[in-house]
């Protein structure tokens, strides 16, 4: 069985989550699999992927995404339309150039993780496709752009032939393509032995800190000194501090979330993916502008799973930890969720 399998270059929340299921995948008998992203993505699947065993194939900006105004978390609206329109017009050539890939190499089934344009390539290929994911672009595109800009990626999604909604997946997403499969969660396993090693060399309660690489970071750096904590931060969340350390891009992040005492997060998914397999309790920073986030957090909210925090509220960092350090010794339920990723493969697989 040939798979081609699409994978969104818009942040690394996508490759990262794609990486176990693509491990699992290989553990299969009679499996050949060609990736497809952007050459930067490819780079961080070859970290867990010996050589020769995945077919690599660059394609830069596979997905559009978002536009956020530079130093907030705030959408650009006017770039937003002005490439969405672009992205469209291209559609196309992109579909067409995916049409021939799957043609020309004999595969089975595309797995597309969000880039629309491969779904169409697929249709008009023959070849069966497969969306996983949590959300669609449509359900974000719609309360900022115009219709005329939304629907040609409406049309695009109801090309899948079968669709796989995630743990958390929002009900828009279901409601544009009902009759999908649940799967559960999926994410790069912890490493017990890194996990341990980060752990001990801190003292002080652990906060792991992220903001994802999809985003530009916070204006003004946060302010995390002398607070009776340790805290570790992705490379884009700006924080000062003697009791701060600052990770560069692309680590391990799911071995600090599983050795923090504390997580306080952007509501990506691929991260709260992490923090709830290592069932710690987490803030979430509010993005009410984006329909993904605000879904998620409503969701972990109503599970008591996490809670909310303003991005201005980050201010105050005592403030923010203390309201989770009550949050987490009163209220907090962790969940009995597990990696899911044999589960998802089987489905990805299913009826060849």
């Amino acid at each position: 069985m040939r798979i081609a399998w699409f994978i969104s270059d818009h942040g690394y929340g996508h490759i990262m989550r794609n990486t176990p299921l693509i491990l699992e995948t290989l553990t299969r008998p009679g499996v050949e699999l060609t990736v497809i992203s952007a050459e930067s993505h490819l780079e961080v699947l070859r970290r867990y992927v010996r050589p020769g065993r995945v077919e690599m194939i660059p394609f830069e900006k596979m997905d559009y995404g978002l536009e956020v105004i530079p130093g907030t978390l705030l959408i650009d609206v006017p770039r937003l339309e002005e490439g969405a329109a672009a992205y469209i017009a291209d559609f196309d050539r992109r579909a067409a150039w995916a049409e021939q890939l799957l043609r020309r190499g004999g595969y089975d089934r595309a797995v597309v993780d969000m880039p629309v344009w491969a779904l169409l390539g697929a249709k008009a290929a023959g070849v069966e496709s497969v969306l996983i994911t949590n959300f669609t672009w449509v359900e974000i595109y719609r309360e900022y752009l115009p219709d005329a800009l939304v629907e040609p990626f409406r049309r695009a999604y109801r090309a899948a032939d079968r669709v796989l909604y995630y743990e958390l997946s929002n009900p828009q997403y279901r409601a544009l393509l009902p009759g999908g499969e649940d799967c559960g969660l999926t994410a790069r396993p912890f490493d017990p032995v890194k996990v341990a090693t980060i752990r001990a060399a801190h003292r002080q309660p652990i906060v792991f800190c992220s903001i994802g690489f999809s985003n530009q970071g916070l204006a003004k750096p946060l302010q995390a000194g002398g607070l009776p904590y340790d805290f570790i931060t992705t490379a884009e969340l700006a924080m000062e501090g003697e009791n701060v350390t600052r990770l560069g891009p692309v680590e391990d992040m799911q071995n600090y979330a599983a050795a923090a005492d504390y997580c306080i997060a952007k509501a990506g998914w691929g991260t709260v993916a992490e923090i709830l397999l290592a069932g710690k309790p987490a803030a979430l920073m509010g993005r009410d502008t984006v329909a993904e986030d605000r879904m998620t957090i409503q969701q972990l909210e109503e599970r008591r799973a996490a809670i909310k925090v303003q991005v201005d509220e980050l201010a105050d960092m005592a403030g923010v930890m203390a309201r989770l350090v009550r949050f987490a010794e009163n209220g907090f339920r962790p969940g009995h969720y597990r990696n899911n990723a044999p589960f998802i493969v089987d489905r990805l697989l299913a009826g060849h």
